[in-house]
């Protein structure tokens, strides 16, 4: 089955998604890079996590993250894409996206979907106003790691045991 994949530029704005499968938990993943696919994915994979998700801006790269790994979803355009947060009471982000745009992602995906686990590659912000953003969602309580790296490392291994 082809994986359904939005594009913004190409003029169909009539096309939709399919819903979201909903319940407790899925992953989402804003960017397609190498770090995700062969640290991050593989982990949640053996973890059972349901994967519902793929931003990435390059349109090819968001179809094959979404087939190599079974995302029911790829998209180009972070905002739409993290609609879908909103039919999970408790998903989880992951954030490996160009540095600079991780406090966005972060901030977009919490007035979403206010109990979303994000998870950020690091450096998890390129600016101190970005650092300051960051500490404000901290503190309002946003549950948000930093450095998820490897499978073995305690983070890794406390992200699968969010599932």
């Amino acid at each position: 089955a082809a994986i359904p994949l939005s594009f913004s530029d190409t003029g169909d704005d009539d096309w939709q998604p399919a819903a979201p499968a909903g319940g407790h938990s899925a992953l989402f993943l804003a960017g397609g890079g190498t770090y995700p696919c062969a640290y991050a994915l593989p982990t949640f994979r053996r973890a059972g996590v349901p994967f519902d998700t793929v931003i990435e801006l390059n349109p090819v790269r968001a179809a094959q993250v979404a087939a190599r790994f079974g995302f029911a979803y790829a998209d180009t355009d972070a905002a739409r894409g993290l609609q879908r947060l909103a039919a999970y009471k408790a998903p989880i982000l992951v954030i490996a996206t160009y540095h600079s745009t991780h406090v966005d992602i972060a901030e977009t995906a919490l007035a979403i979907n206010p109990d979303t686990r994000i998870m950020l590659e690091k450096p998890p912000v390129t600016t101190f106003q970005q650092l300051r953003r960051l500490e404000k969602l901290r503190l309002n309580g946003a549950y948000i790691v930093i450095g998820l790296n490897r499978p073995h490392i305690p983070t890794s291994i406390a992200a699968a045991a969010l599932a």
